[in-house]
């Protein structure tokens, strides 16, 4: 995806809704701005940082409306290309349920929706967390257009009605020699490389049933299947969502940001199973760090609870009051919420210390066949951009998929399939696009007639009519008339 991305330039700015989010997110929407988003694969947990995305949250309530977020340019410029970096999707909200792009001309004073896009790969807009990822990347194409500005807007998704973003990005690409393929996939941090996050779910399950503590690694649930993802958070909230337990409830009044300052950092070399005191000693966890070869590599933590042996009413009604939450709703959430003696978070310490030792007894099976299915990966990868290459090549060779598939020695079925893995498309889908890039490039840049495109991309002028129309809204000879650049 090499070019240069516009929204890096000197002076750019962007805005976004709400103005003050209150989410685990970045105050500022100019997080944005970066190409860091796509060099986090196999990168340590701690890169996986709320505070690379903006979110749109504002508070539990459903929020009417929709989210948008501006790039502003500094002078007209050709765009042709949105990148979006989706940031975190929580069990309320951080995905889109509607979106499309927006400009604003040099001589306009309007937003003007762009039509037709194309997004790579699929987005999908339905209302539900389903099996989304962290960091997943979507390239949005369309005709060129010359703008001072675009945006991104549409209906936020989830309960609490908000999206999450961790990158924006404008391009003015030759998009005939754009490969698809070559959109990265959603990054998975290093841990969750050598240890599938499944794995870690499956061995704690049953302390989770025996102490009613929910246990895991940072950032686990975004990396689970949606099914163990809301068994995940309905073990972690011990009832509904509108009944939270103290940790939320608390959460909720001071803002995610600052719940997580409050919490004191690992100790440094702390290598054995401890308690960690939360929220202004109100309330506790037992963690267990995961050690390999002398590193922490990650940490195991259990729900936060209240200590028995050192509960202190007059602690929560201060707490109560500087949160500004009503006392008998604070009460309710202390009744709800877990409690243990130092006794017993001591073993719960012991036992998530012994499931976090198999952790790490795993390490150098799983690296292996993470690293023969990494193998496979990537042999399918390259086959795809190579196949890619192949067609641009050879588009005015009138060749076709079984052609494609002969020049790697595969039957056309096989390269099918592993191409559409790979992309998310068919072979014959990315060599018709690739044929109508041209196409446009020709009839943008040449004094090519519209016959002699369809001669050198091997169409009949009929069909090539019909294909090109409704890919593009517009017949080869309108848009010629609109876009050519050539006298």
């Amino acid at each position: 995806m090499a070019s240069t991305n516009l929204a890096l330039a000197p002076g750019v700015e962007i805005s976004a809704v709400p103005v003050q989010p209150t989410g685990s997110g970045a105050r500022d929407p100019a997080v944005l701005l970066n190409d860091d988003a796509l060099l986090l694969d196999n990168r340590p947990l701690a890169d996986f940082s709320y505070a690379r995305t903006y979110d749109t949250y504002d508070g539990p309530a459903t929020r009417p409306g929709t989210d948008w977020y501006a790039v502003s340019l500094t002078e007209p410029v050709s765009v042709n290309c949105v990148e979006m970096t989706m940031g975190f999707p929580y069990r309320d909200g951080g995905w889109w349920a509607s979106l499309q792009i927006e400009v604003l001309r040099p001589d306009g004073d309007d937003w003007e929706p762009v039509t037709p896009t194309r997004i790579t790969p699929p987005l999908d807009l339905a209302d539900s967390r389903r099996d989304r990822r962290p960091f997943a990347t979507h390239v949005i194409v369309f005709d060129p257009v010359v703008v001072v500005a675009i945006r991104l807007i549409g209906t936020p998704g989830g309960s609490a009605r908000f999206t999450s973003l961790a990158r924006i990005a404008l391009y003015d690409r030759d998009l005939s020699r754009w490969n698809p393929a070559t959109v990265p996939p959603p990054p998975v941090p290093a841990l969750y490389r050598v240890i599938p996050p499944l794995t870690i779910w499956n061995l704690s399950d049953d302390l989770v049933k025996l102490t009613g503590l929910s246990v895991g690694t940072p950032l686990m649930d975004f990396y689970l299947d949606d099914d163990r993802f809301q068994s995940f958070w309905s073990r972690s909230l011990h009832g509904p969502t509108d009944a939270p337990d103290l940790w939320l409830l608390i959460g909720e009044a001071v803002g995610w940001e600052a719940l997580a300052r409050s919490r004191p950092a690992a100790e440094t070399g702390r290598l054995t199973p401890h308690i960690r005191p939360g929220y202004l000693g109100a309330l506790a966890m037992a963690v267990a760090p995961v050690v390999v070869r002398g590193q922490i590599l990650a940490e195991l933590a259990t729900s936060s609870v209240i200590l028995e042996d050192d509960f202190q009413i007059a602690l929560h009604r201060r707490i109560a009051g500087e949160c500004g939450i009503p006392w008998p709703t604070y009460q309710a959430a202390i009744d709800r919420t877990p409690r243990m003696t130092q006794e017993q978070m001591e073993g719960a310490a012991g036992l998530i210390g012994t499931i976090a030792q198999t952790i790490a007894n795993l390490v150098d099976s799983l690296e292996r066949l993470r690293s023969h299915d990494a193998a496979i990966t990537s042999r399918r990868t390259a086959m795809a951009r190579r196949a890619i290459d192949y067609m641009e090549e050879h588009l005015e060779d009138q060749i076709g998929v079984a052609e494609v598939a002969r020049h790697f020695g595969l039957t056309p079925a096989y390269f099918a399939t592993q191409f559409l893995a790979e992309t998310g498309r068919t072979p014959s889908e990315v060599l018709i696009d690739l044929r109508l890039q041209r196409a446009r490039q020709y009839l943008t840049h040449t004094s090519m007639s519209v016959m002699d495109v369809c001669v050198s991309l091997g169409y009949s002028p009929s069909y090539f009519s019909r294909l090109f129309k409704s890919h593009t809204g517009s017949s080869p000879g309108q848009y010629a008339r609109t876009y050519r650049r050539v006298t």
